[in-house]
């Protein structure tokens, strides 16, 4: 019994040594919930939660690292140690799509990859850095989102006559030939009532056209 009291008495330690690691620890949770909250309101994923997780479990390992210890060298290790983790994780959020250059989720990666530097920041106990660093990733995930639809909405409006142009070349049909505006369904093929006119009536379409292809053209009796 008085082994556990003496292993937990050394675990909480004194009441500084339990404040700090705490502070920290909410400090880099609250970082985190910021940048998490603007990732949520936009749709994404990674959400509330996962960077609070994130930037929570980043402090954790440095204070883990610093409380137990460890030198500068130590330290050192942790951190990359971290980076490498977050970049498989980032690496799961990252959606390669059908297209060529349509990739998905590259900016939700770099916002889990920044809260981990800011939990590193805070484990640390650079307070200031770790807030100024988390101002301007919500300022970059917010305004400057809302510049790069400016951007995309105007590419879109100078590339649609392009696409008009192309779909007009590639299958559009003649208004002004009502015979060539058919509807086809499978191997069946009749003209738009619309525009059955007296000049095209006897004009043969579907099953009976391709009847006429196969017997070749009537021959004429005399």
């Amino acid at each position: 019994m008085e082994l556990i009291i003496a292993e937990l008495n050394a675990g909480f330690g004194g009441f500084h040594e339990l404040v700090r690691p705490i502070l920290r620890l909410l400090f880099a949770m609250l970082c985190g919930a910021v940048i998490g909250l603007q990732r949520e309101r936009a749709g994404k994923a990674a959400g509330l939660r996962t960077h609070i997780l994130v930037a929570a479990g980043s402090t954790l390992f440095i204070v883990a690292g610093v409380e137990g210890a460890l030198d500068a060298e130590g330290v050192s290790r942790v951190i990359q140690g971290l980076v490498t983790g977050i970049g498989f994780l980032g690496a799961g959020a990252i959606l390669k799509r059908e297209r060529e250059n349509d990739i998905k989720g590259l900016t939700t990666a770099a916002g889990i990859w920044m809260t981990s530097a800011i939990g590193v920041t805070a484990g640390l106990g650079r307070f200031g850095v770790a807030l100024a660093a988390t101002v301007v990733t919500w300022i970059v995930l917010s305004v400057l989102r809302e510049i790069e639809r400016w951007g995309e909405n105007d590419r879109l409006a100078a590339e649609r006559p392009e696409r008009d142009s192309a779909f007009a070349d590639r299958g559009a049909l003649s208004v002004t030939d009502p015979i060539e505006r058919e509807t086809r369904d499978g191997d069946h093929t009749e003209r738009d009532p619309a525009l059955h006119t007296a000049d095209h009536a006897d004009r043969p379409v579907g099953a009976e056209a391709e009847g006429i292809a196969r017997r070749g053209p009537a021959r004429r009796v005399e």
